[in-house]
């Protein structure tokens, strides 16, 4: 059965594509395909990397798109920024915070009665119409609108996208490919021990290494290119809500009856029954571990939430609904991890400005990437960490302790050959003297950096995280939304959860993916619904010439 829903699923994913079109094929194909096609089941191709659930997933994206790249999801055109007077809107916002009918254009905003308080106020109102956070402070020293006005684009800011998002990425991953063959060049030696052979790497193996992450990363790409705009985003909040409230039924009935619905489809049980009984039953239903699941959960009371404060019409009511619902279903799943990040990261989403959800969203990106040489500096509290969890569970810290053990190991591991890592083969695991191995890694950080080395971890999770780094940047120049911040929230609280955890799902990469197109692509949608909605937002309330600002149509369509 495993099999055949494996094959068939690229088939399942093109007839999603041909119903949905694009943009909603890509978001629902990614979202079913991984929460209900089997794990662990691996099919070895000769010649070929092995397909399984997340080739089928891929594959199924790529002859999708492949097939119906022409068929929209919406009926939208996509539309470039409009000319604007921007020394008029910033003359006007002078007028506005000063009082004053005229102002100079020679006279410093101190000078025409501006305080210290309006001066602080002003910078922010010109950084939000799109004038450069640097220029926009130079009013601190005295400039004038005629001293802006020649450091301000002739034509304002009209490209508000972020081209350089999409050169770097694929850079990055051209860097990747080229460490994969470093890799290989010094990974040559073969590892032998008295129980176990370790083989060299050969070319063959650059091709596996490189083929893994680009298979990953395909729904990122697909997302990338595809999910532009408010209707993408919002689309892929419904489904990943829509789904998540009937999973999380499915995790509330393994919840009481016991984690069976994958032997009664699948026939196997798809992990350890050891760790799916903690005084009671820890759900996994279709996923790999109880923890995914608990994951998946909290990614999906977050993203009702985020929904819960983005629409204004009946049905905010049935996200904030869909939230408790999930959310007490996650309190019951026994999922210490993601139910802690849970209470820190859903009063985030539901009480702070977007501004400072993103700045801490950076912040937490920022750790991550270089938690491994803070690990390796041995600066972290590792014992006060164990005491506070041994507060609540002696068992949970018995566990912690044991994670932290073996992450030093691997480390050390890791750090005879930091700059290229040791390739795959097992090469990277740590087995004791007579060949066995001692091994057990659940971080993907600590996997990749094991096998790849230093460049090829920072590689992939630049990848992975740059959109976050941009974000900041695009949020002051783009219309508000409440989906994207709390997005940016979700993936920080992935990234934490992968410390400890694999929880690199098709999932991570589908919501980075929507996140990097916000940020790469300024095209707004023109949907004849919306349109007289999009008009007003496009008039600036500071500008003289409003009634000049005309849509212009770009030339491609959605």
């Amino acid at each position: 059965m495993a099999n055949f829903v494996l094959f068939s699923w690229p088939v399942i994913a093109i007839a999603i594509f041909g119903f949905f079109g694009r943009e909603r094929g890509v978001i629902w194909s990614v979202v079913i395909g991984y929460l209900f096609l089997p794990e662990v089941v691996t099919i070895p191709l000769s010649g070929l990397p092995d397909y399984n659930k997340q080739l089928a997933i891929s594959l199924g994206v790529v002859l999708g798109a492949a097939l119906y790249h022409q068929k929209a999801s919406f009926p939208v055109k996509l539309v470039l920024p409009p000319p604007r007077d921007l020394p008029g809107e910033i003359e006007q916002i002078w007028k506005d915070r000063l009082g004053l009918e005229t102002v100079s254009r020679d006279q410093s905003f101190a000078q025409l009665g501006g305080t210290g308080a309006l001066t602080r106020v002003t910078v922010r109102d010109m950084i939000k119409i799109g004038v450069d956070a640097k220029i926009a402070r130079k009013l601190y020293d005295g400039a004038t609108i005629r001293d802006l006005v020649k450091v301000l684009p002739l034509d304002g800011p009209r490209r508000l996208g972020a081209p350089g998002l999409t050169v770097i990425s694929y850079t990055l991953i051209g860097l990747l490919v080229f460490a994969t063959v470093m890799t290989m060049l010094t990974n040559g030696d073969a590892l032998v021990a008295p129980l176990s052979v370790r083989p060299g790497l050969s070319i063959r193996d650059v091709i596996s290494l490189t083929a893994e992450p680009v298979i990953v990363m395909v729904p990122f790409i697909f997302a990338l290119n595809y999910l532009r705009g408010r209707s993408a985003q919002m689309e892929v909040g419904k489904a990943i809500v829509l789904i998540g409230v009937f999973y999380a039924g499915l995790a509330a009935f393994e919840a009481r009856m016991s984690p069976q619905l994958n032997v009664w489809v699948y026939g196997f049980f798809q992990h350890s029954w050891a760790q799916h009984l903690r005084d009671g039953f820890r759900p996994i239903v279709f996923l790999s571990h109880g923890l995914t699941v608990g994951f998946f959960l909290l990614m999906c009371v977050m993203m009702a939430f985020a929904m819960f404060r983005h629409t204004a019409d009946k049905s905010r009511l049935l996200y904030l609904l869909a939230a408790l619902w999930v959310l007490a279903v996650l309190a019951i799943s026994r999922n210490l991890g993601a139910l802690i990040l849970g209470m820190v990261f859903i009063p985030l989403a539901l009480l702070l400005p977007r501004y400072i959800q993103i700045r801490l969203t950076v912040l937490i990106t920022g750790f991550f990437l270089v938690y491994p040489a803070v690990w390796q500096a041995q600066i972290l509290p590792v014992e006060r960490f164990t005491e506070v969890i041994a507060v609540i569970s002696e068992d949970r810290a018995s566990s912690f302790a044991f994670r932290f053990q073996n992450e030093a190991e691997i480390l050390a591991r890791a750090a005879e050959r930091p700059i290229w890592g040791w390739g795959g083969w097992d090469r990277w695991r740590v087995f004791d003297d007579q060949g066995r191995d001692t091994t057990i890694a659940d971080g993907i950080w600590i996997i990749t950096l094991g096998e790849r080395g230093w460049v090829g971890y920072v590689c992939f999770f630049l990848i992975l995280t740059l959109p976050i780094f941009f974000l900041t940047r695009a949020a002051r120049r783009k219309e508000p939304s409440h989906i994207i911040p709390i997005m940016a929230l979700i993936m920080a609280a992935n990234l934490l959860y992968m410390i400890p955890n694999s929880t690199l799902t098709p999932l991570t990469w589908l919501i980075m993916g929507t996140i990097a197109a916000h940020v790469r692509w300024h095209l707004l949608e023109t949907d004849p619904d919306e349109q007289a909605e999009i008009e007003k937002r496009r008039s600036s309330p500071y500008t003289r010439f409003a009634d000049r600002n005309q849509v212009r149509p770009y030339s491609r369509n959605a």
